[in-house]
């Protein structure tokens, strides 16, 4: 005896061995509270045919409450109590070992012990650089399975069978064995209601191993699982019915339905005309279709095909737009140091999880853009089934319908902010996930999605990386159509002239009777009874007040982009104070606990506070040159001192992001005319772009430049950031066209229009004025000269 046990026992303790011991009620747990539906029940039982090697698999649904009685698929079912559940598999079987070992044991690691042994071997193979390796082993282990990796996880997906039916029958049949077992299960006797406490192992069952009772097929194996009579609660109704068929009919990738099947599911309902499981998002031609195959380091391969509609009232010619990009650099809806490894500044983590392909299909919600005789009908559809899916080996473990409701990709809120955005509501697509190189990916135990983990993170972020990028293709594409529709539309300048010149000839001819002809004509025209002169005269008037209405509206506009750009101003002037306001707050409540005796350090603190008041002082005083307002006079001023007026807003942003700036000389510069207020926010916005971009790519070197060239009137502003992406260049300087975000696409449309009101202009760099060293954007500003000047 231990000198450990010598002194329980002298305490009066005794020690029992004890284990845990399963209780009935875990049958109803797992049946009833981690299913989450019927629908999701019959997946899983359909996704354990996959697992068994099964080829084809056959669902019937018969004897619905509220439905039409027909005829039973089979005169047996007549005695049985609905809904009945049938589910026929030609798998691999169950012989008795693995029915005892496996069916009947809750969380067996028949299955699990796969998924976890390749985690372990591709971390290993990962670790010592052998990924041949781990691909044979992969080969080896399907090879095992029939050709396939095992969906299966958990070990309780079987016991969805307890909230389908009250009575389970099970009849399986391996080929190595000439009989056939069948078990029969009453989960009624597995119920927690009654009193006492009851192990799982005390409710009897009874295996019964006997000859065939149907004909196996070639495969001479399989399984037969056939669940009946209601369960209180859980009652089925004729949507039930449906939504089990719907989900059948989407639990195969749309990405591989061009594919040869190696599992095929089949669905009968005799009840319900098989028409209604049929999906239209494979049979109305989409004007969009995307395919982006993404690798382990997030690089993506994407394309993006346009096919008009011929019911479109104007002719479209079609387009391909393909790119190959690294997402983790490409503007997300999220944080843009998302994909930043700890402690650095350009070095981007590799995502976690895996590779993948996405397909989309994608309609504009317009009856023009969908020719159907019933258009509604499939929009309806849209609005119920319309997301991006999720598909593990080609078979559903998120369906669209579902991502969609939980708005996995957070899209709801991103739409209704802008309603020209994308939506679920208008895609059929999947994700395409291959099991071995996915492994952090992991299912929910109910089946409805997958755990919130880091990979699952990285796989959204990578996925709305593409959104953004084919938001903003159909975008331009619904633009051009629009413009096509409406024809270019009329500058203000020249619409208040033409209006301008149709009044002064309408009063013109009320001065010229002779003109006019007819003088009872023009009143019968117009449903007046005036005097045509005085007809002219009032029309001459209204068109005066439109004149004015359009001054009105001009004015309103001029008011509009002064906000937008006083916004986009204090949006980087509230950043910068926001950092200084901190640094205050945390050193005054440093100073108020040494404040009972004031020392040295307490002084030094003291002054170091001052310092930063003073800063943020200095950030106000920044701030205010920025502000654009009408009432800001003309006057002539110093290119240089606007840069510098626009560049001390971001100087702790700079120093934070490791962006060197290089400021103009002072020997290089040149006075402008016009308002120093828009010309410092026209540097700001582009400081601000800038900024923007070398913050959220991982170049090696960030720096940004504005070189003043007097002897041309211009100046360039230079970064060395990713450049501008080819699909923007024709649309710079267009109200809301951004890939940046929040994707305002105000900016540059801001500098465009203030450089006008200087009489001066802006564009993208030539390849001649490009500043060495920086690859980036570069912008070219021409301005005006003050008059009387050398040069003007």
């Amino acid at each position: 005896m231990s000198p450990a046990d010598k002194r329980s026992q002298s305490q009066g303790e005794v020690a029992f061995d004890v284990s845990f011991v399963a209780d009935v009620h875990l049958i109803e747990v797992l049946g009833e509270q981690l299913i989450g539906s019927e629908k999701v029940g019959v997946l899983e039982l359909v996704k354990n045919s996959y697992d068994a090697g099964a080829t084809r698999c056959e669902v019937w649904v018969e004897k619905v409450p509220g439905l039409p009685e027909v005829p039973l698929s089979q005169p047996a079912l007549d005695d049985l109590e609905g809904p009945i559940l049938t589910i026929v598999d030609n798998g691999r079987g169950m012989d008795e070992a693995t029915i005892r070992n496996g069916w009947l044991r809750p969380a067996t690691t028949l299955k699990t012990s796969v998924k976890q042994r390749l985690k372990v071997e591709r971390e290993r193979a990962a670790s010592l650089g052998r990924q041949e390796e781990y691909e044979n082993l992969v080969s080896a282990l399907r090879l095992q399975h029939g050709g396939r990796l095992p969906l299966g996880e958990k070990g309780v997906g079987r016991f969805a069978s307890q909230r389908l039916g009250r009575y389970l029958e099970l009849q399986t049949k391996t080929s190595s064995e000439p009989f056939e077992w069948f078990l029969k299960i009453d989960w009624a006797d597995f119920s927690s209601a009654s009193d006492g406490i009851r192990d799982l192992q005390s409710v009897p069952l009874k295996l019964i191993r006997r000859s065939p009772t149907r004909d196996y097929g070639p495969s001479d194996s399989g399984t037969i699982l056939r669940i009946y009579g209601g369960r209180a609660g859980f009652e089925w109704t004729a949507s039930t019915a449906y939504e089990i068929g719907q989900a059948i009919v989407h639990l195969r990738s749309p990405g591989r339905l061009r594919q040869p099947p190696a599992f095929v599911v089949e669905y009968h309902c005799p009840q319900i005309s098989a028409s209604r499981f049929e999906s239209p998002t494979e049979t109305v031609p989409a004007p969009f279709e995307v395919i982006a195959v993404v690798d382990e380091q997030g690089m993506a391969e994407i394309e993006i095909r346009f096919v008009p509609p011929e019911s479109l009232q104007l002719p479209m010619a079609p387009a391909v737009w393909s790119d190959s990009l690294d997402l983790r650099t490409f503007p997300q809806k999220g944080d843009q140091k998302y994909w930043r490894l700890p402690g650095e500044s350009t070095r981007l983590r590799q995502p976690q999880c895996g590779p993948f392909t996405l397909e989309l299909k994608l309609w504009l919600r317009n009856r023009e853009w969908i020719p159907l005789p019933d258009t509604k009908s499939f929009l309806e559809y849209l609005d119920e089934f319309g997301g991006i899916g999720i598909y593990r080996d080609g078979l559903s473990i998120l369906p669209a319908q579902l991502a969609s409701r939980d708005d996995w990709l957070h899209l709801s809120a991103w739409h209704i902010q802008k309603g020209t955005r994308i939506s679920y509501y208008q895609m059929w697509g999947s994700i395409d996930l291959i099991q071995e190189k996915t492994l952090s990916l992991v299912d929910r135990t109910s089946r409805e999605g997958m755990l919130q983990t880091r990979a699952f993170d990285d796989l959204r972020e990578l996925t709305g990386a593409i959104i953004l990028l084919v938001n903003f293709q159909v975008n331009a594409t619904r633009d051009r159509y629009n413009v096509l529709k409406r024809g270019e539309r009329i500058s203000q300048s020249e619409l208040n002239k033409r209006v301008r010149i149709a009044s002064q000839v309408l009063r013109w001819l009320s001065r010229k009777d002779e003109l006019l002809g007819d003088p009872h004509g023009l009143p019968q025209v117009v449903g007046a009874s005036e005097h045509p002169a005085e007809i002219l005269e009032t029309l001459a008037a209204g068109l005066d007040e439109i004149r004015g209405e359009l001054k009105d509206l001009r004015r309103q506009s001029d008011g509009l982009l002064e906000a937008a750009g006083y916004g986009i101003a204090i949006a980087v002037g509230v950043h910068e104070i926001e950092k200084a306001t901190s640094r205050l707050y945390f050193g005054l409540e440093r100073l108020t606990a040494r404040a009972v005796a004031l020392d040295h350090d307490s002084y030094t603190e003291a002054v170091g506070l001052s310092e930063v008041a003073q800063s943020l002082l200095n950030e106000l005083k920044r701030l205010a040159p920025l502000r654009v307002t009408r009432l800001d006079r003309t006057s002539e001023f110093s290119v240089r001192d606007s840069v510098l007026a626009a560049s001390g807003a971001f100087r702790l942003s700079w120093d934070d992001l490791g962006i060197a700036f290089v400021q103009p000389q002072k020997s290089a510069d040149f006075k402008t005319r016009g308002s120093f207020a828009a010309c410092s926010q026209v540097f700001a916005n582009l400081f601000d772009n800038a900024t923007y971009w070398l913050g959220s790519s991982a170049v090696s070197h960030r720096m940004l430049a504005v070189r003043i060239i007097p002897e041309s009137n211009s100046a360039v502003v230079a970064d060395s950031g990713p450049g501008i992406d080819p699909k923007m260049e024709p649309h710079l300087f267009e109200l809301f066209y951004s890939l940046k975000n929040p994707p305002s696409g105000l900016g540059l449309y801001i500098c465009r229009y203030y450089m006008q009101q200087m009489k001066g202009s802006i564009r993208e760099s030539y390849h001649a004025e490009r500043l060495p060293g920086f690859d980036g954007a570069s912008f070219t500003l021409v301005f005006p000269m003050p008059q009387g000047s050398p040069n003007g």
